[in-house]
């Protein structure tokens, strides 16, 4: 049986522009970053998420919303620093303090990404392994996944 792709478009809410491409690395459980993810490694740590061990780096990172501290715009930060960080995040909402990473991480390294908010209802149509492009900037997602 042959393969092919299918293609959708979401709708999307801007809250940090730009444009991106990768890998969805999508969980239905909230994500925290203090503590959470290994900012040298960009590799989740969370002892109990069931995305622990996988590596965020390059990934489009789908979450519905942060867990814990309001220090996780400083691990942002220090994975753009380095250049591991997610190359975009969707969530269903998103707190302000962790918009701040990339915002301030545009100011300090001149490296940013894309962040947008979606509805319940097409969050749960993204899944791990879909190639996404993220255009914050058109409100929009392109979501291709391999199909029988």
């Amino acid at each position: 049986m042959s393969r092919g792709r299918r293609l959708a478009v979401l709708p999307a809410r801007k809250l940090i522009g730009g444009h991106a491409e990768g890998e969805a690395l999508a969980t239905a459980h909230p994500l925290t970053f203090w503590g959470g993810i290994d900012p040298s490694t960009a590799v989740i740590i969370e002892a109990q998420h069931e995305l622990r061990g996988r590596t965020v780096t390059g990934k489009v990172l789908v979450f519905p919303r942060g867990a814990g501290s309001s220090s996780g715009c400083g691990v942002l930060m220090e994975m753009l620093r380095r250049g591991n960080n997610p190359a975009a995040i969707i969530n269903i909402e998103t707190e302000a303090v962790l918009a701040l990473g990339p915002i301030i991480g545009r100011e300090l390294y001149g490296r940013s990404f894309p962040i947008v908010t979606v509805k319940p209802a097409h969050f749960t149509q993204l899944r791990t392994g879909d190639r996404l492009v993220v255009d914050a900037d058109a409100g929009q997602i392109r979501v291709q996944r391999e199909g029988a």
